[in-house]
């Protein structure tokens, strides 16, 4: 899989975090989160309020069982308006069971939302990472949409 690297404009955030919420839920649905790490914040002085000031996960297909192993999440600033937190956590897997493995970055701080998505396991020395075919749709509406909007 070819990466996928795209940025826009904080008028485009939500269609951003549509985006990368629509890909969070199929690889939830399909496969398995290995890693995540996420600052997230909760703005209710400004739309749409919540924000993925920086984030990491990573996920495995196919699903597979997982155990935790490390959670270092924790509140930043509890007050309402900003709500600051992180959430770190990694999981044990079955490495050799690993057909696919996408690690999905998405970052709308400083008024410009970016997302990446790499294929991990397709690094040049493995194939390709065998994904999902819901993953993969969601993929391929995302660089579909990606090529006709000009911030991309």
């Amino acid at each position: 899989m070819q990466a996928i690297d795209i940025s826009g404009t904080f008028e485009q955030t939500a269609a951003f975090q549509a985006k990368y919420h629509a890909l969070l839920a199929a690889c939830d649905a399909t496969g398995t989160m290995v890693l995540q790490d996420r600052f997230l914040e909760h703005d209710t002085d400004i739309a749409p309020h919540d924000f993925f000031r920086k984030g990491t996960r990573i996920y495995v297909f196919p699903k597979q069982k997982v155990k935790l192993v490390a959670d270092t999440s924790k509140v930043v600033d509890p007050t309402p308006e900003y709500r600051l937190r992180s959430e770190q956590q990694a999981f044990d897997y079955i490495d050799a069971a690993v057909k696919g493995r996408l690690s999905i970055k998405y970052e709308d701080a400083n008024n410009r939302p970016h997302l990446t998505v790499d294929d991990t396991l397709g690094n040049g020395v493995h194939n390709d990472s065998v994904l999902p075919p819901r993953v993969r749709k969601v993929l391929d509406d995302i660089v579909r949409a990606s090529k006709s909007s000009p911030e991309s």
